[in-house]
């Protein structure tokens, strides 16, 4: 269920104020599609552009709420706050990008008595843009706070990866340098005496003694006499 009126706005010039007419306590119900123009001339609406409707109650309560962009149409609903009051409410849509600020002529809302109220409205200041852009903040702030944990996260296992990955490297040298040690020993040993036999001559009673020596990789025996 769905009520729409076009209205055309013009942010060079003044023009007679366009009457939007609307009832009192209608909600999510009303829509105006705005036309922009520039001069009477068509305006196009960029990519990047925000558009939102201020307003103003006839009790001087304020609406600040965004507005969507259809096909070069800004489309403003007529929120149960903006309805909420009989009488005429001042309104105007502002067009952001970055930095800047664009604002068309005033149009006026005509907001008839309703003849019954099944519900009394209390009329309010509604700020639904404002809103909206600290919810947008707030998760943007959750998201930084995730990519901060993550980002420690990894920082702490590069820490773990460091660690393990030095303790390896020492393990290599420390075994590197227990294989140098055996093998400076080995060279060492050249030339030592390996082993030893004892022969006794049975007709002369002599004793000799026969050890085994390596000299350049190669093995001989030595006779020596007791």
């Amino acid at each position: 269920m769905k009520s729409s009126t076009s209205i055309s706005l013009d942010v060079s010039r003044s023009t007679a104020p366009p009457i939007v007419f609307a009832k009192q306590g209608d909600s999510s119900s009303r829509y105006v599609n705005i036309t922009i123009t520039d001069s009477g001339k068509p305006y196009t609406l960029d990519s990047g552009i925000t558009a939102r409707i201020r307003a103003v109650k006839a009790d001087k309560k304020a609406v600040f709420n965004n507005a969507t962009i259809e096909n070069n149409v800004i489309v403003a609903e007529l929120t149960e706050q903006i309805l909420a009051v009989e009488g005429y409410v001042i309104a105007e849509i502002s067009l952001y990008k970055e930095s800047s600020l664009l604002t068309t002529q005033y149009f006026y809302i005509a907001v008839q008595r309703s003849a019954v109220s099944d519900d009394e409205i209390t009329s309010t200041n509604e700020y639904k843009a404002l809103a909206e852009a600290l919810n947008e903040a707030s998760k943007a702030v959750d998201i930084a706070s995730a990519a901060a944990s993550k980002a420690n996260s990894a920082a702490d296992n590069a820490d773990t990866a460091r660690e393990s990955l030095t303790g390896a490297v020492n393990t290599v040298i420390a075994t590197a340098n227990a294989a140098t040690e055996r093998a400076n020993k080995a060279a060492e040993s050249v030339g030592d005496v390996i082993d030893g036999i004892a022969l006794k001559n049975n007709n002369t009673g002599a004793t000799f003694v026969v050890k085994l020596r390596i000299t350049d990789g190669k093995p001989y025996a030595v006779c020596e006499t007791l």
